[in-house]
């Protein structure tokens, strides 16, 4: 209990850095640390013994990845019953990871229509970077005062060569339109 483990880390580039860390009764013991570089790590852990006990060392190696996130924003949910509303919604890189072939489709149910295409592909999305995908959506007039919910499907890599896909709820409100007219004499 209370011996002194040296833990000896190696980064990527091959810089290495020690933190020492003391043992439970047991004669475990347990480091935290939040590595800033993606790659492959590996960490060695030492203890040089004492008068009653042969030191003794141990090495791991691990991979570190940083997390990988696209989410989605959308203004205003709200569309005018009778008329072809604009619709953005933007895609955001919210994570660490470059992403690419991101494909991503926009379904509403009837009686609401999508003017032009519901499905996008984009290349290529750096981390914390965005793009804005700009659908034109016909509400009937008959559909004022309804909730519609659509979804938005993305399918998209990361550059780890690992494939992802999310579903986001888009939930419709169609309100009505109000026209003032002036009369003049």
């Amino acid at each position: 209990e209370n011996a002194t483990v040296t833990l000896n880390y190696k980064r990527p580039d091959g810089s290495t850095f020690n933190r020492d860390v003391k043992t439970y009764a047991d004669g475990s013991y347990r480091d935290s640390y939040q590595p800033d570089v993606e790659g492959s790590w590996s960490v060695n852990a030492s203890w040089l013994g004492d008068e009653r006990h042969e030191g003794d060392w141990a090495s791991a190696s691990f991979e570190v990845r940083f997390p990988v996130s696209l989410s989605i924003v959308t203004p205003d949910n709200r569309l005018t019953g009778g008329l072809d509303n604009q619709f953005n919604i933007t895609l955001l890189n919210s994570g660490g990871v470059p992403l690419s072939t991101i494909d991503a489709t926009l379904n509403i149910p009837s009686p609401l229509i999508i003017q032009g295409n519901n499905h996008w592909t984009f290349q290529y999305l750096e981390p914390g970077n965005s793009t804005l995908i700009a659908v034109k959506i016909y509400a009937p007039a008959s559909s004022i005062g309804t909730t519609y919910s659509g979804s938005l499907n993305l399918n998209y890599r990361d550059d780890y060569g690992e494939s992802h896909s999310d579903s986001y709820p888009t939930g419709l409100i169609i309100t009505g339109r109000i026209e003032l007219i002036a009369y003049g004499e």
